[in-house]
């Protein structure tokens, strides 16, 4: 009998354990060690919408962060922070998902 059978809930259970962790005002806050797969959907129609080099526009930041944190933790987080703070600590977190384009970037810097 041939085995077609995956518990994907287990094995992402397990591979996901680690989580990316950041303090703000005093607090901690987790997101998941992976990125959820709607972000890299919605940053390509933001890429489409506003171009590459455009700033994300506010509301499109609290829409992603919405997905990456625990369902009332965005408005706790906004409580005490700025709307730039919002989108440095956004783009803080995309980057521990994707270190390579973070070199990229320093890269350039020195060149």
């Amino acid at each position: 009998m041939s085995n077609k059978y995956k518990d994907f809930d287990e094995f992402f259970a397990e591979k996901d354990k680690d989580e990316i962790t950041f303090k703000f005002a005093g607090e901690e806050y987790s997101v998941p060690a992976s990125m959820p797969a709607i972000i890299p959907i919605k940053m390509d129609r933001l890429a489409n919408e506003y171009g590459t080099e455009a700033e994300i526009p506010n509301e499109e930041t609290y829409s992603l962060m919405l997905k990456l944190l625990p369902k009332g933790k965005l408005e706790e987080l906004a409580e005490d922070a700025s709307v730039d703070e919002l989108n440095e600590i956004l783009m803080w977190i995309m980057n521990q998902y994707s270190p390579a384009v973070e070199n990229d970037e320093e890269d350039d810097e020195k060149n």
